[in-house]
């Protein structure tokens, strides 16, 4: 996403909130490095950039990510073994809750993605054997869901697919921890599609994809994650 972290203590519990937004237009987006041990070598790639994240959320799985990363060169590396394993259970989509305009719909699948648009840096005489660091472009926000089809579906396409309005959407899902949780929130969805096709017998699903959009002052997107770390993420 690329933005600040705004992390508060909840109460005086030892839970933390860290409120992530995208990063403004003027702004680079963040870098890291990253090290991979191939046996044979290890090797290391600075700068590397995010170029598109997309979460996968199905009813009763694991939530899953992929990314799509852009890095500028390849260096040898070494691993830093202190790293400790991962503590925290999986989240999945056990007790997970997906909200529109505050009313729940009791949807089967959800997947988001952030895509950055990079813009590749042109090559020059100084560059070398490697391009620059690459740019955010026009970037895009989008949420696309599947919901057994009923009644409610045809009026939600009647309300926001067919006009100009939009929906404010929540998606939440946690840990087996709960107090670990995520919760993604879109003020301002424009639905551009809903489909509800028949391909033979069974009970029918309908699909439905949207765009967040940024209006006035309110942003397109906000991750809310409830954690125990007391500083913010990037620091």
């Amino acid at each position: 996403m690329g933005g600040s972290d705004d992390c508060t203590q909840i109460g005086e519990t030892e839970w933390y909130n860290h409120s992530l937004h995208l990063c403004a237009v003027n702004e680079e987006l963040p870098t890291t490095t990253i090290v991979i041990d191939r046996k044979a070598v290890v090797k290391q790639y600075p700068g590397c950039t995010l170029a598109s994240l997309s979460l996968t959320c199905a009813a009763g799985d694991f939530v899953k990510g992929s990314f799509d990363i852009k890095g500028v060169k390849e260096e040898t590396g070494s691993l830093n073994t202190s790293i400790p394993n991962f503590s925290i259970p999986s989240y999945r989509c056990t007790s997970a809750t997906f909200s529109v305009s505050g009313s729940v719909f009791d949807i089967s699948s959800a997947s988001l993605k952030i895509d950055n648009a990079l813009e590749e840096s042109p090559k020059t005489y100084a560059s070398g054997y490697y391009s620059g660091q690459p740019q955010h472009g026009k970037r895009s926000v989008t949420l696309d869901f599947e919901i057994p089809y009923s009644l409610e579906i045809e009026e939600f396409k009647s309300n926001y697919l067919t006009t100009e309005s939009n929906t404010e959407v929540i998606l939440t899902f946690a840990s087996s921890i709960i107090d670990y949780k995520i919760e993604v929130i879109v003020p301002n969805l424009s639905i551009n599609n809903v489909s509800a096709n028949i391909g033979g017998t069974g009970i029918l699903t309908a699909s439905v994809s949207g765009e967040a959009l940024s209006v006035g002052d309110t942003e397109p997107l906000e991750v809310n994650i409830t954690d125990k770390k007391e500083t913010p993420y990037g620091e």
